[in-house]
C-alpha cells in the first residue's frame, strides 16, 4: 500500500498551511473575475436609454360627495335638473 508514519508538522504549522492555501488567490483569477463583473454590469449603464422604462403607477381617485344629510338627495335631483328643469 503505502508508507505510514507520523507527520512531523506541528498543529500550528498545519493551521498556517491551510490559512495560506485559502487566503492566497492567484492574480489572473482576480483579474478575470473583475473583467467578468464589468462585462455583466457595463451594458446596463452604457445602454440605459435602450432599456424599457417602467411607467409610474397610476392612481385612481374616487370622488365621494360630502354627506349633507337629508338634503343630499334633493341637491342631487336639482343638480340633474329633475326637480327644476330649464326648458327654455
Amino acid at each position: 500500500m503505502g508508507e505510514t508514519g507520523i507527520c512531523q508538522m506541528t498543529p500550528f504549522e498545519h493551521i498556517a498551511a491551510w490559512q495560506n492555501m485559502f487566503t492566497s488567490t492567484p492574480q489572473p483569477l482576480v483579474a478575470l473575475a473583475l473583467l467578468l463583473l464589468i462585462a455583466l454590469f457595463a451594458p446596463r449603464f452604457i445602454f440605459n436609454d435602450f432599456l424599457p422604462k417602467k411607467e409610474p403607477a397610476r392612481r385612481i381617485v374616487f370622488y365621494t360627495p360630502p354627506n349633507i344629510g337629508v338634503f343630499d338627495s334633493l341637491k342631487l335631483a336639482f343638480a340633474r335638473g329633475i326637480i327644476n328643469p330649464k326648458v327654455f
